[in-house]
């Protein structure tokens, strides 16, 4: 785990093999958003990859990634790459999911982000229609299962007030999950409440990729 406390081994994981633009926006303490420029990844420009985040860290600013890599210069849906990674952004403490995440980031004293591995890569509409649901599980932050998210990076500080707290990685292991595995879990604790504004249609549409019926579901 100690590895993984460096910023480029963790990002490293959800980048490594891949090929296409990168983004490492910032938050500034007086809270202007700096989307910066798109920075391109492949196994030639790692080392430029490495120092620029070795400057970001160096800066008094909230840094942040993308997990995925993408294959325009616009952190957009339609760039987005295929991953085989899912994440969830909670205030509140742990994520309560029997999958335990593969890596736990603590981001501030009750925040943490959760990312999970697959064993096998997800087309962009499996993996928002198994997120979705994965994030709406935990009452994590709603908005934040899509391609596009962004999340804190290990190795930098969280900047709040007058205070600052060092994003690290609490927890990591080797475990690897089936999106079927995860869609399970995940419905254990998704309340049947929620589906109305989750969207019926979407939600029977989103279970029923991942080989779970709709009827077996209702009547559980």
């Amino acid at each position: 785990m100690e590895m993984m406390q460096n910023s480029y081994n963790f990002v490293n994981q959800f980048w490594e093999g891949k090929k296409g633009y990168i983004f490492l926006p910032r938050l500034t303490k007086d809270g202007g958003w700096i989307e910066g420029e798109p920075i391109f990844y492949s196994e030639s420009t790692i080392d430029d990859v490495w120092e620029e985040i070795k400057k970001l860290q160096k800066s008094e600013d909230n840094v942040y990634f993308c997990p995925n890599v993408f294959t325009g210069k616009k952190r957009m849906n339609k760039y987005a790459k295929s991953t085989q990674w899912l994440w969830a952004d909670t205030d509140n403490g742990f994520v309560d999911i029997p999958c335990k995440p593969t890596v736990l980031v603590q981001t501030s004293e009750k925040s943490y982000q959760s990312y999970w591995k697959l064993t096998r890569t997800l087309d962009n509409e499996e993996h928002n229609a198994l997120n979705r649901i994965v994030n709406w599980s935990q009452e994590a932050d709603r908005n934040g299962w899509g391609l596009t998210k962004v999340l804190r990076l290990v190795g930098t500080n969280n900047y709040k007030r007058d205070t600052s707290f060092e994003v690290k990685v609490s927890h990591s292991n080797d475990k690897i999950y089936t999106p079927e595995e995860m869609m399970k879990s995940a419905l254990i604790h998704f309340d049947k409440e929620w589906i109305k504004n989750f969207g019926k249609g979407k939600f029977i549409s989103a279970i029923e990729m991942f080989d779970i019926e709709w009827e077996e579901y209702e009547n559980k």
